[in-house]
């Protein structure tokens, strides 16, 4: 009640303002006497969220067989149409991979082995096209690889609810930026 605006500080018109709104509440109370109320607060609710283990644990051997063969993870958690597509899909990429592997150091010796300089160039593309499908064979399973960690990390809550509490948090901190936790325990 007896708080005033400094003038140096303040506008006159807020000063002005400040003033019938403080004299029209003095009014509004005037006779009453005042009342303090004191709420006490002894019980504070933390809401609890409990763990589903059994979904974590499988969540975890989830991720264990993906990281060796993508999509197996998928297929351990649920059998549907997209974990056994992922899953088919990476061991076509590795077995690819694989026969362009052997493929490609095959040609390779053929064309530098080649004497005759007319099946040279033949010899030449046959070896560069099995060396760049060598190259995209590990590069589509590279792929499929980051895809199938980052949709079980991620996304897959929305196909197991009872997981959402071991999902990796994604913060945002203005001093250090975007800060991703992730607990694993073993």
């Amino acid at each position: 009640t007896s708080y005033s605006l400094d003038p140096s500080y303040t506008s006159p018109k807020i000063i002005t303002f400040f003033s019938d709104v403080k004299s029209e509440y003095l009014a509004s109370i005037e006779g009453k006497e005042e009342q303090i109320v004191i709420t006490k607060y002894d019980t504070i609710y933390v809401p609890v969220t409990y763990r589903d283990s059994i979904s974590e644990n499988n969540l975890k051997h989830a991720l264990i067989r993906s990281v060796f063969i993508p999509g197996t993870g998928h297929l351990y958690l649920q059998s549907n149409l997209k974990s056994w597509l992922l899953t088919f899909l990476s061991a076509a990429s590795i077995g690819t991979g694989i026969y362009f592997i052997i493929d490609t150091n095959k040609k390779e010796k053929i064309y530098l082995q080649e004497r005759n300089s007319n099946e040279v160039g033949e010899r030449y593309n046959e070896y560069n096209f099995s060396y760049r499908m060598r190259n995209l064979a590990f590069i589509s399973f590279a792929a499929l690889w980051i895809y199938c960690q980052i949709d079980l990390l991620f996304f897959i809550e929305k196909d197991q609810p009872g997981i959402y509490s071991y999902l990796p948090k994604v913060f945002v901190n203005p001093e250090k930026g975007i800060l991703l936790s992730y607990k694993l325990e073993f």
